[in-house]
């Protein structure tokens, strides 16, 4: 039999099971095996490796989309049922209205509509929706009826059903950019042209609240009520707007204007990511300007609509501006892609805790284009987000692994012939193998 010996390092070793701790360093492991009076004893043979700290990340491309998969992904993708991920392309496709997609677990791109302007619409925009049966709510900005979008359900499988036809009536709703999301009610809402609307899942429309809101994305908190950062609004930085439901079937929904953004705000102006509600029950964005280090910043919204700095963001250190929405992981952590700056000048990948410890993970290379949206994970944990090439123009798909990482891991292998069964003579260390990791 073979012998297996932890020598060193952050594991431990259980007959041919090796046992990473979470600690990084060289794992040294040592094989043995032993001879008798009839055959040789094998050279003991030492293989070392590396595990690299979780928060060292792993960036890969999975692929360059052409112009008839899709092109102008600006939006997080969402997590399906089945834990692939799907997302939409605002522009390409087979009609140039952009696409619906689907990027399966081990990476595999996969179009399963191609809008079309009369149609479906086309430019869809905005993250997905996805209810609790697994469909997919998807807004368009051009074409349908009206020519002025449409509201649709996808299903994981392509299938598509117009549920609204948008229009710029005073009684209708369109520019629905950001999208829409689902509420905890199972309604659909969005803003769109100043307005706060609500769609049934069947696309029957609600106009709840109208006035100059200027934001693109809802963030809905445990109490109901929602919350809206605006890029623009205001005297041209930013607001901050809370939409509360009423109490009752016969009260009315009530907007406040939390806070107008200023030139000087602490945290900087024009926030213009889609906020994140947090694990603390917190949200948190990104501003796109100003701020401690004069290039944006990620911060905390506060209940009262005032902003606490969690981290500065600059162009040549960390990268900016947030890219999209941020993500939390496990540990509380957040992590997400600034646009510009960095080594390459082409964005970065940055991990920031709760009390503002920044740290670059990853310089984005110019092939792999700017990051054009925040990440979103898939059942496995892999984090996947997209980009834009400049020249020629064309999107990206790229992935981001976590976890332990191991490198120069050299497995020790023979021709599947033990020394025990026959093999009378042995050169060096052939006939031995590791276990597996774990």
């Amino acid at each position: 039999p073979v012998t297996l010996t932890l020598l060193s390092g952050p594991a431990s070793l259980s007959g041919g099971t090796l046992t990473l701790t979470g600690a990084t360093g060289t794992v040294t492991v040592r094989a043995e095996q032993s001879g008798d009076a009839n055959f040789l004893a094998a050279t003991p043979v030492e293989r070392s490796f590396q595990v690299v700290s979780i928060y060292d990340a792993v960036v890969e491309k999975v692929i360059d989309l052409t112009n008839e998969l899709g092109r102008d992904i600006r939006d997080e993708f969402v997590t399906g049922l089945d834990g692939n991920l799907y997302g939409v392309a605002g522009s390409g496709g087979q009609h140039n209205g952009g696409t619906f997609f689907r990027i399966s677990t081990t990476g595999e791109f996969t179009v399963l509509v191609h809008f079309e302007e009369t149609t479906t619409g086309s430019g869809p925009s905005g993250k997905p929706a996805r209810d609790a049966a697994g469909n997919f709510y998807v807004t368009t900005q051009y074409g349908g009826n009206n020519g002025s979008g449409t509201l649709l359900r996808v299903t994981p499988a392509g299938t598509v059903t117009v549920l609204h036809h948008l229009s710029d009536s005073p009684s209708d709703v369109n520019y629905l950019t950001g999208g829409v999301i689902l509420g905890a009610d199972g309604h659909l809402y969005g803003l769109g042209n100043g307005k706060l609307v609500r769609f049934t899942t069947s696309g029957s429309l609600s106009i709840l609240l109208s006035t100059s809101f200027g934001g693109r994305y809802l963030t809905q908190v445990t109490d109901g009520s929602f919350y809206s950062a605006s890029e623009n609004g205001g005297s041209n930085y930013g607001d901050v707007w809370k939409f509360t439901p009423p109490g009752d079937e016969f009260g009315s929904w009530i907007s406040q204007l939390l806070r107008t953004v200023g030139f000087d705000d602490p945290a900087g102006t024009n926030p213009g990511t889609r906020l994140l509600r947090a694990a603390d029950g917190q949200l948190y964005g990104g501003t796109w300007y100003a701020g401690p280090m004069g290039q944006g910043s990620f911060y905390r919204l506060n209940p009262d609509g005032s902003d606490t700095v969690v981290a500065g963001l600059d162009y040549s250190t960390t990268g900016t501006p947030l890219a999209g929405t941020p993500l939390q992981l496990a540990d509380g952590s957040f992590v997400f892609p600034a646009i510009n700056g960095g080594a390459n000048e082409s964005g970065t990948l940055l991990r920031v805790t709760s009390a503002g410890v920044v740290t670059k993970l990853h310089d984005f290379a110019t092939n792999f284009g700017r990051p054009a949206n925040g990440l979103a994970a898939d059942a496995q944990g892999a984090l996947y987000g997209s980009g834009m090439v400049e020249s020629p123009n064309h999107s990206t798909i790229y992935r981001v692994e976590f976890g332990v990482v191991l490198e120069s891991v050299i497995g020790i292998s023979g021709n599947g012939q033990s020394i025990a069964n026959g093999d009378s003579s042995p050169d060096t260390a052939d006939h031995t193998s590791f276990g597996s990791t774990s």
